[in-house]
C-alpha cells in the first residue's frame, strides 16, 4: 500500500553547512528535528477528523541521521489523501453489511461505493508548514553563523 508520509533529508544541506559554515551536527539535527515538529504540527491542523484515529496516528519517526518521516500510520491514510475511484465494498467478517440511513438499519451482501475524491490534507500541510520551516532554518543558520 502507498505510503502518505513527509520525507525530510538533510544530508545535501548537511555537505553545504558543512562547507560554507563548518557547521556541528548538533546544529543541524536540531534543524531537522524542528522542522518534522513542524510539520506535524500542520499536518495535525489539516487532518480530517471523523473519529480522530488519523490525528492519533500521526508519528514522526527517524529512519537515519539524516532523515525523518512524518505523517499518519492508518492503513487508510492513502485512500483519505488522494482519494478512491468507484469500487465495490464487501463484508469480510460477517456474512452481511450494516449501516444506517436516515435512522434506518440496513443490511446488504455488497454495495457500490461511488468514490471519494480526496482531501489532500499531506500536500495542504506541506505547502502550509514550508514558510515556517525556512523562516525557521534561516533563523538558526544565522545564529550557527554567527556562533562560528
Amino acid at each position: 500500500m502507498a505510503e502518505v508520509r513527509m520525507k525530510l533529508d538533510r544530508s545535501l544541506f548537511d555537505q553545504w553547512v558543512q562547507e560554507v559554515l563548518g557547521g556541528s551536527p548538533a546544529a543541524l539535527d536540531r534543524i531537522l528535528m524542528r522542522a518534522a515538529d513542524i510539520t506535524e504540527d500542520h499536518i495535525l491542523r489539516n487532518a480530517p477528523e471523523l473519529s480522530g484515529a488519523m490525528k492519533r496516528s500521526v508519528r514522526i519517526q527517524r529512519v537515519s541521521q539524516d532523515t525523518v518521516i512524518v505523517g499518519p500510520t492508518v492503513p487508510y491514510a492513502p485512500f483519505v489523501e488522494r482519494g478512491t475511484g468507484p469500487h465495490e465494498i464487501r463484508p469480510v467478517n460477517a456474512e452481511a453489511l450494516r449501516f444506517e440511513i436516515g435512522g434506518e438499519v440496513i443490511f446488504a451482501k455488497r454495495v457500490m461505493h461511488p468514490g471519494f475524491q480526496g482531501r489532500y490534507f499531506m500536500r495542504q500541510s506541506r505547502e502550509d508548514a514550508i514558510p515556517e520551516v525556512r523562516a525557521m532554518a534561516v533563523q538558526e543558520l544565522k545564529r550557527l553563523y554567527e556562533a562560528s
